[in-house]
C-alpha cells in the first residue's frame, strides 16, 4: 500500500510538472545573451530575480517539487497568504526549475558516484517578473518554503538534451568548466570555488531528444567585463 501511495505521489508530481512546465508557454527570467562561443557555450547576463526555495539536501526531488508546487497553487488551493487581502493567490509557473549545488574547487572534485541532481543545496522555483519585490510575494503558509532574491549575475551556460543523469550532468559541467577556463572566464584550476547550478526545463516524461537541460557556472564578473572578454576572444580568432 505504501508503494502504491508513493507511486501515486510521483504520478501526481509528473502530471503537475507536465501541466506547469510547458516549454512553449512557460516564461523564463529576463536575461541577455552576451555571446555564443564557437565551442558551444553561451555567456548570459541575468537580471535579479525572486525565487521560492526549499531545502533539498535529503535528495527527495519529488517532495521538494510538491512543496513548491503547493506554494504556487499547482495541486490545489495555493499554500500562501497575500498581504492586504488575507487570501491565497495563485502564482504562474516559470522555467527553469533550478537546483543550486554545493560549491566545489572544480568539477573534478565531484566524483562520478556523487548524485549531483539529488544532493543540491535546494530546489528553486523562479517567481514571475510581475512580482517586483519580496514584499509583493504572497507569504508561504509552509515554514519550509523560503522567499529570496537572487542577485543579477553573469553565467556560462551549456545546454544539452537527453535524460539528465548524474554522470551526464557531471560530464557537461566538466566540459563547460574546461571551456570557460581555456577562455579565461574562470581562474586557473584550484583558485576559488566553482559555483554552479543544474536547470531543468521539462517534465520528466518529455522524450530525451526534446529535453532542455542546462548547467550554469557563475563567472563572478560584471556584464561589461564579460563583453570585453568576448570581444577580445573574437579579435584573437581573426
Amino acid at each position: 500500500k505504501g508503494k502504491q501511495q508513493n507511486s501515486k505521489g510521483r504520478d501526481d508530481t509528473y502530471k503537475a510538472m507536465g501541466n506547469s512546465l510547458n516549454p512553449l508557454k512557460t516564461p523564463e527570467p529576463v536575461y541577455t545573451v552576451l555571446g555564443t562561443r564557437p565551442v558551444g557555450y553561451e555567456i548570459r547576463a541575468y537580471k535579479p530575480y525572486l525565487v521560492a526555495e526549499v531545502d533539498n539536501s535529503a535528495g527527495d526531488n519529488s517532495q521538494a517539487f510538491r512543496t513548491l508546487a503547493r506554494y504556487i497553487g499547482v495541486f490545489s488551493k495555493p499554500a500562501n497568504m497575500k498581504a492586504g487581502t488575507g487570501k491565497p493567490e495563485g502564482i504562474s509557473m516559470t522555467a527553469p526549475v533550478v537546483m543550486p549545488q554545493p560549491p566545489a574547487s572544480s568539477s573534478e572534485s565531484i566524483t562520478m558516484t556523487t548524485p549531483v541532481l539529488q544532493t543540491g543545496k535546494a530546489m528553486q522555483f523562479i517567481m514571475p517578473a510581475s512580482y517586483s519585490s519580496l514584499s509583493s510575494l504572497p507569504a508561504p503558509t509552509d515554514a519550509s518554503v523560503r522567499l529570496k532574491e537572487v542577485a543579477g549575475k553573469t553565467v556560462g551556460v551549456l545546454r544539452y538534451s537527453g535524460k539528465a543523469t548524474n554522470v551526464m550532468t557531471r560530464e557537461k559541467l566538466q566540459r563547460l568548466e574546461e571551456m570557460l577556463r581555456k577562455d579565461s572566464f574562470l581562474p586557473k584550476e584550484g583558485e576559488g570555488e566553482l559555483e554552479w547550478e543544474y536547470c531543468g526545463y521539462d517534465p520528466p516524461f518529455t522524450p530525451g531528444p526534446f529535453r532542455r537541460n542546462e548547467v550554469w557556472i557563475n563567472l563572478h564578473m560584471t556584464e561589461e567585463a564579460a563583453k570585453t572578454k568576448l570581444k577580445g576572444l573574437e579579435e584573437d580568432a581573426k
